[in-house]
C-alpha cells in the first residue's frame, strides 16, 4: 500500500481520496523512513500544478451525452474537498512541530488561493468560448475552507483579485457572483461575513452577491437579521456594505426599508433595550444612521407615517433610560433621523454632551463615495498577502534578531534609569492590598462561564456566585435551571477550586428547589440513565434529598453535612433519626405534670406539591436488567444510598396528602429487600422503615398495610433476635417500639405474631 502512494505522487498523477488514504494509511504503518519520503512528495505534489489540475478537471462539464449536462459525482467531491481542507492538520498530527513550511496554514491558504485564482482566469476564458463550466465543485471548497478557518487567508488573496477583473469584465462578475452566493448553505454566513468585512466599498458588493438577495431566502435572513439584528461588529464596514447594497438599486430598495423597520422595531424595543449591553445597543444605533444617509434618495412616502412612529417611541424609550449614555444615542438618532423622515415637521432638539460616539454617528450621516482606484487597491493588497506569506520564515528571523536588540536597549536602558532613579524613597507598603475579583451578575453570564474551561478565574467565580444567582434571578426561567442542573451535574473540577464539591452540591440544591418539577424529573431520570459513574449518582441523591428537606423545611440535620465522605453522611443520618425517633417515643409516653399545654403551630409544606417527583421515579427502574450498574449485586452501596434518600424524602412529605401512597409503596420496597445480606441495606431498610411510620398518620398507615405491617413486625423481631449486625438489632428495636405507639394511638391491637 506504501509503495503504491508513493509510485502514484512520484508520478504526479492526478489527487483522489484514494490517493491521499493510501498516503494517510501508509503514514499509520510504515518506518519514519517511509513517512519522510510521503511528505517529501507530497510536499512536491502541492507545489506543482496538481491542485490546479484538481479544480479544473472538477468544474469542466461533459457533453457526451446530448441534451444533458454530466457533471462528477458529488460523493467524490466531497471526500475529495475533505482530504484537501484537512492536510496542513493531518500532517501535523503525523510530525508535530516538524513540519515543512508548506504545510502551515498561511502558506497552505497562499496555495489553494493561487491555484483557485488561476481556475477561475481559465473558467472565464473557457466562457468567452462559449464553453460550459461548472462552479459548484470550487464553491464547496470556498464553503468548506471558510468554516475550516482559512476566511481571512483564502479570502484575502481572492478578494483582490476578482474585483480587480471584475472591474473590467461583466463575466468576471458572474463567475466570482456563483462562486460565492453558489456556497452550501451551512456554509453561506462563514463566507459572505468575511466578504462584507473585506469590501472597501458597498458598491461592490453586487459584483459578488449580484441580485440574489431577492430570491436566496438564507441570504436575505443573512443580510438582514442575523448581521443586523443578532451579530455586532466593531467595523463599520460591513454596515456600509449590507446597507448601501440593499438601498442601491430600486430592485433591492423595498428589503432595505423593510430591514430599517426592523432595526427600528429592536432598537426601540423597551424590554430587549434593558437587557441588551450598550455594544449591541450602539450598532443598532450606527447601522440606522447609516440607513438615513441612504434614505436621502429614496421613496419612502408609504412608510413614513409607521417609520415616524416607531422612531418617536424609541425616542421616548431612550430618554426614558437612566444610563446616559442611552439617552445620548436615542436624542442623536431623534434629531437626525426625523429631519429626514419629516424635513417640512417640527424639529427634535436635545441638549447632550458631546462624546466620541455621537461624533462617530454624525460622521456616518456623510455616504462613502467611490473614490477608490480599485486597480491600485487589489495590486497593494496582494502585494502585501504575497509579501506576508512568501517572506515568513525570513521576516520571523529578522523579527527575532531586532527583538533581541530592542530587548538588550530596553534592559540596558532600564539599568541606567534605575542607577539614576533616587534611592532615598521608600516604597509603599502593598502587601495589605486586595485583588478585586470580578463577578457575573446575571445567571446566563454564569453558565456561559461554567460552561466555557478557558478562563480558570472566571470559572471559580462563576462557580461561587451560582447559588446566589439562582436564588434571587432564576425565576420563570425552567430551560436556564435544567441547562444549569446538566451543567453542574458533569461539571469536574478541572482547576482544582478550593471547597467545589460543596459550591456544586449547593448550586445543585438551590437549582432544584427553585424549579422542583422540572428539575426533579431531569434528575431521577438522569440516575438510571447510562454513561454516569457511581460518583454522580451518588451526587443526584443526595442533591434530591437536599432538596427535599430545603422545600419542606424540615430542620433536621442530615445528608450533605460532609460532602467529602459518603460514610460520614450515614453516621449523621443514623444520629438524627436516633433522636427522631426517641423523641417520638417519648411523646407517646404518659407523663403525669401540670405543664402548660401549647398549642403546635401549623406550617406549609412546600414540598407538598412536588413529592411526588422526587420519590417514585426513583423507585421504577432499580431491577432493570438494562442498567449500566448492578444495584442488586456489586453496587449495593448504591441501592443504600438510594434507601436512605427514599427515606429523607418520606419524612420530608410528612403528613402531606401524597404520603399515603409513598408510604404504601415504601413498605413494599423494603419488603422484597428485607433479607439483603449487606448490613448497610439492611440498616437503610430500617431507617426509611422507621420514616415511612413517622410521616404517614398511623391510621391511614395501618388501615390500608395491615398485613405487611404484621409481616414487617416479624421480620424485625427476627432481625432483633438473630442478626449478626448490632447496629441492625437496635434500630430494629426502635422500630418495633414505634409499632407498638402506633396501635395504641389508633386503640386497635394487632394480633401477637408468633414469629
Amino acid at each position: 500500500m506504501g509503495s503504491d502512494a508513493l509510485q502514484t505522487l512520484s508520478k504526479g498523477a492526478s489527487f483522489s481520496p484514494s490517493t491521499y488514504s493510501m498516503w494517510d494509511s501508509s503514514c499509520e504503518r510504515s518506518p519514519s523512513y517511509k513517512m519522510e519520503k510521503i511528505l517529501e512528495l507530497l510536499e512536491k505534489f502541492l507545489k506543482s500544478d496538481n491542485p490546479y489540475h484538481i479544480f479544473i478537471t472538477n468544474c469542466k462539464v461533459n457533453n457526451q451525452k446530448k441534451g444533458m449536462l454530466y457533471t462528477p459525482v458529488t460523493s467524490l467531491w466531497t471526500d475529495t474537498i475533505t482530504y484537501l481542507v484537512s492536510i496542513p492538520e493531518r500532517v501535523a498530527n503525523k510530525k508535530k512541530p516538524e513540519i515543512s513550511s508548506v504545510f502551515t496554514l498561511e502558506n497552505y491558504a497562499h496555495l489553494l488561493s493561487e491555484n483557485m485564482i488561476r481556475t477561475l482566469c481559465k473558467i472565464c476564458r473557457n466562457m468567452q468560448h462559449n464553453e460550459d463550466v461548472n462552479l459548484e465543485f470550487l464553491s464547496r471548497l470556498l464553503g468548506r475552507l471558510c468554516v475550516a478557518g482559512y476566511s481571512d487567508s483564502i479570502l484575502g488573496q481572492i478578494i483582490p483579485q476578482m474585483l480587480k477583473f471584475s472591474s473590467q469584465d461583466f463575466i468576471w462578475r458572474r463567475v466570482c457572483c456563483r462562486l460565492v452566493v453558489g456556497v452550501p448553505g451551512q456554509c453561506l454566513e462563514a463566507v459572505v461575513t468575511p466578504v462584507l468585512l473585506q469590501l472597501p466599498w458597498y458598491g461592490y458588493v453586487e459584483w459578488l452577491l449580484g441580485e440574489n438577495v431577492i430570491s436566496n431566502e438564507k441570504l436575505k435572513f443573512l443580510l438582514t437579521t442575523k448581521l443586523l439584528l443578532i451579530r455586532q461588529f466593531q467595523q463599520d464596514s460591513i454596515l456600509n456594505n449590507i446597507l448601501g447594497y440593499l438601498a442601491q438599486v430600486p430592485s433591492r430598495q423595498m428589503i432595505f426599508l423593510q430591514t430599517l423597520l426592523k432595526l427600528l422595531d429592536a432598537w426601540g424595543a423597551g424590554s430587549a433595550l434593558r437587557h441588551r449591553s450598550y455594544s449591541q445597543q450602539f450598532y443598532l444605533t450606527r447601522a440606522l444612521m447609516i440607513c438615513t444617509a441612504h434614505l436621502g434618495g429614496l421613496d419612502f412616502s408609504l412608510y413614513k407615517q409607521e417609520l415616524l412612529t416607531k422612531l418617536l417611541h424609541g425616542v421616548e424609550i431612550h430618554i426614558g433610560s437612566p444610563d446616559n449614555s442611552v439617552r445620548t444615542l436615542g436624542m442623536v438618532v431623534g434629531e437626525n433621523i426625523s429631519k429626514v423622515l419629516d424635513p417640512e415637521g417640527p424639529k427634535l432638539v436635545f441638549e447632550y454632551e458631546v462624546t466620541n460616539d455621537s461624533k462617530h454617528l454624525k460622521s456616518l450621516l456623510k455616504l462613502e463615495e467611490n473614490s477608490l482606484d480599485i486597480t491600485s487597491w487589489c495590486d497593494q493588497r496582494n502585494v502585501c498577502v504575497t509579501k506576508n506569506v512568501s517572506s515568513i520564515t525570513r521576516e520571523l528571523k529578522s523579527c527575532e534578531i531586532t527583538e533581541e536588540k530592542v530587548n538588550s536597549s530596553d534592559s540596558q536602558k532600564d539599568i541606567s534609569e534605575v542607577l539614576d532613579s533616587d534611592d532615598d524613597l521608600e516604597p509603599y507598603d502593598m502587601s495589605h492590598d486586595v485583588v478585586s475579583k470580578k463577578q457575573p451578575l446575571y445567571i446566563r453570564d454564569c453558565l456561559q462561564g461554567l460552561i466555557n474551561h478557558d478562563k480558570p478565574e472566571w470559572t471559580e467565580a462563576c462557580l461561587r456566585t451560582a447559588q446566589a444567582l439562582i436564588q434571587t434571578e432564576l425565576e420563570g426561567e425552567s430551560e436556564v435551571a435544567l441547562e444549569l442542573a446538566k451543567v453542574l451535574l458533569h461539571l469536574e473540577n478541572s482547576y482544582t477550586i478550593d471547597d467545589f464539591v460543596i459550591l456544586r452540591h449547593q448550586s445543585l440544591v438551590a437549582v432544584l428547589t427553585k424549579h422542583p418539577k422540572e428539575v426533579a424529573l431531569y434528575l431521577t431520570d438522569q440516575f438510571y440513565d447510562r454513561n454516569y459513574n457511581i460518583r454522580q449518582r451518588l451526587d443526584i441523591l443526595e442533591v434530591l434529598a437536599s432538596a427535599s428537606q430545603e422545600l419542606s423545611k424540615v430542620h433536621v440535620q442530615v445528608t450533605a453535612s460532609d460532602h467529602q465522605s459518603f460514610h460520614s453522611d450515614v453516621k449523621h443520618n443514623t444520629v438524627w433519626w436516633k433522636e427522631l425517633v426517641e423523641k417520638r417515643i417519648e411523646n407517646k409516653t404518659r407523663i403525669i405534670s401540670k405543664g402548660k399545654k401549647v398549642e403546635p403551630q401549623g406550617k406549609e409544606n412546600k414540598f407538598a406539591d412536588v413529592a411526588g417527583y422526587f420519590f417514585f421515579p426513583l423507585l421504577h427502574f432499580y431491577d432493570r436488567k438494562e442498567n449500566t450498574f448492578d444495584l442488586l449485586g456489586e453496587d449495593c452501596y448504591v441501592l443504600g444510598r438510594l434507601v436512605y434518600t427514599l427515606g429523607v424524602i418520606m419524612h420530608s412529605a410528612s403528613n402531606t396528602t401524597v404520603a399515603k401512597q409513598m408510604g404504601s409503596a415504601l413498605l413494599e420496597f423494603i419488603w422484597v429487600l428485607r433479607y439483603h445480606t449487606e448490613k448497610f441495606v439492611r440498616e437503610a431498610l430500617l431507617f426509611a422503615l422507621c420514616m415511612a411510620v413517622i410521616s404517614v398518620p398511623s391510621f391511614i398507615l395501618l388501615d390500608n398495610n395491615r398485613t405487611e405491617i404484621m409481616e414487617l413486625q416479624c421480620w424485625l423481631q427476627d432481625i432483633v433476635e438473630q442478626d449478626p449486625n448490632l447496629e441492625c438489632r437496635r434500630r430494629a428495636g426502635h422500630v418495633l417500639a414505634l409499632f407498638a405507639n402506633m396501635v395504641k394511638e389508633v386503640s386497635k391491637e394487632i394480633p401477637v405474631s408468633t414469629c
